[in-house]
């Protein structure tokens, strides 16, 4: 038994197929990128509704980088011997990056404009990143000048971040 099937309806069949998986594919897209109140529901995104969207996504961003700066001056503060040239010149490198990292998110977010309804999180923002750019800074000092004053001080000014941290990682816009 053989089926026939005309070169039209072929082409009429596959394009209605095309078409239905194109609108699946969009319809897919639109649920997965579209964001969602406390009960579920799809939030009209007018313009300033994605601008605070678009924050709050930011602001989740920042809040990973202080979590991996907060790491690496936890692991630089860990470090016992810096007599050796190798070691402290290595030290050295690893607190410059720790400081430009730490410059960078502080760029970010006091330049990333904020709309007038996260006032409150840009500022828990912009005081967490200043205090993680306090902490990296302090343990460069302390790789300068490696002398237990110097890293107490610097262990002082990441405790201050950590405090920081955890109220920007506490607001309701984050959750």
């Amino acid at each position: 038994m053989v089926i026939r099937i005309s070169r039209r309806t072929f082409r009429i069949v596959f394009g209605v197929l095309f078409g239905l998986g194109i609108l699946a594919g969009l319809y897919a897209l639109g649920r997965a990128l579209t964001p969602r109140d406390a009960a579920g529901r799809p939030v009209f995104l007018s313009p300033s509704v994605w601008a605070a969207e678009r924050y709050r996504r930011a602001a989740q961003g920042w809040l990973v980088r202080m979590e991996r700066l907060d790491a690496g001056i936890e692991a630089a503060l860990e470090q016992t011997d810096l007599s050796d040239p190798a070691a402290l010149y290595a030290a050295s490198d690893r607190a410059q990056d720790l400081v430009a990292e730490a410059a960078r998110l502080v760029q970010e977010t006091e330049f990333t404009p904020a709309p007038l309804a996260l006032g409150t999180l840009r500022d828990l923002a912009r005081n967490a990143a200043a205090e993680y750019w306090n902490a990296a800074s302090a343990t460069a000092r302390w790789v300068g000048a490696p002398e237990e004053s110097a890293r107490d001080e610097a262990r002082a000014a990441l405790g201050k971040a950590r405090q920081a941290r955890r109220a920007f990682a506490q607001s309701r816009w984050l959750r």
